[in-house]
C-alpha cells in the first residue's frame, strides 16, 4: 500500500485575528472581496450607523430609498444602543 503524502494545511486565522494585527490592510482585502451589491449594502449601513440625516437622505432617494429603509432602520437600532 502506497505512503499518503498529504500535507496538512494550518487553519486560516479569524478574521477577527487578521483585523487586530492588521485593521487597514485586512479591512481592504475585504472590500475587494465583495461585489457591488454587497458594497452598496455595506456603504448605507454605514451611512446609518454615522449619522441619522445621511440615513434619512439616503431613504428618500427615489430608485433605492424603499430598499435602504430596513437597512439604515437596523443602522439606527445599533447606533442608539452604542450611545
Amino acid at each position: 500500500m502506497a505512503k499518503n503524502n498529504k500535507r496538512r494545511k494550518s487553519k486560516p486565522r479569524s478574521l477577527g485575528k487578521r483585523l487586530a494585527d492588521d485593521p487597514q490592510g485586512t479591512s481592504k482585502r475585504e472590500w475587494k472581496k465583495m461585489g457591488p451589491i454587497m458594497k452598496s449594502v455595506t456603504a448605507i449601513f454605514v451611512a446609518g450607523l454615522v449619522s441619522s440625516q445621511w440615513a434619512n437622505e439616503i431613504n428618500n432617494l427615489p430608485v433605492v430609498g424603499k430598499f435602504a429603509r430596513p437597512i439604515t432602520g437596523a443602522a439606527s437600532l445599533i447606533r442608539g444602543r452604542i450611545r
